[in-house]
């Protein structure tokens, strides 16, 4: 039997033990293929204790998705699926943002990168190129 949802599962192990089945029995007609021990053991921590089927085997067998695990974010303790990058880390690279030069081009700088942003060589190329387009759109 193939089920593509545990809730499925649940459902079906829980039909087959209301018509007086053993866990036995219903780990050698959901599991076939392994030990009979073991799904026994699988199939007894999944309905009565509530555990998940981390078994890939299993897993395969019954159709349900791969259970894999994901490391979570140090800083907020949540999976970050869309960016993969967490919104409280200020490290995570940020899109480009346009420097107003309203100032001088080293505050131009400071406003894109921060005051600890870019190392020295790279900042100083920054505000030598910046104002050298300030000076071009000066004439």
């Amino acid at each position: 039997m193939i089920f593509h949802t545990e809730r499925a599962l649940y459902k079906q192990i829980k039909a087959m033990r209301a018509s007086g089945q053993s866990y036995s029995l219903v780990a050698e007609t959901l599991l076939p293929d392994m030990r009979p021990a073991a799904s026994k053991s699988i199939i007894y921590k999944f309905f009565a204790k509530h555990k998940d089927i981390k078994s890939n085997k299993a897993r395969r067998t019954l159709g349900l998705p791969m259970y894999v695990n994901v490391p979570v974010c140090v800083k907020c303790g949540q999976l970050h699926r869309q960016t993969g990058a967490c919104p409280l880390d200020d490290t995570t690279p940020r899109p480009p943002r346009i420097a107003v030069l309203k100032g001088d081009a080293k505050k131009a700088a400071e406003s894109l990168f921060g005051p600890c942003g870019l190392d020295q060589e790279v900042r100083n190329e920054f505000v030598r190129i910046v104002s050298a387009m300030k000076t071009e759109m000066e004439y």
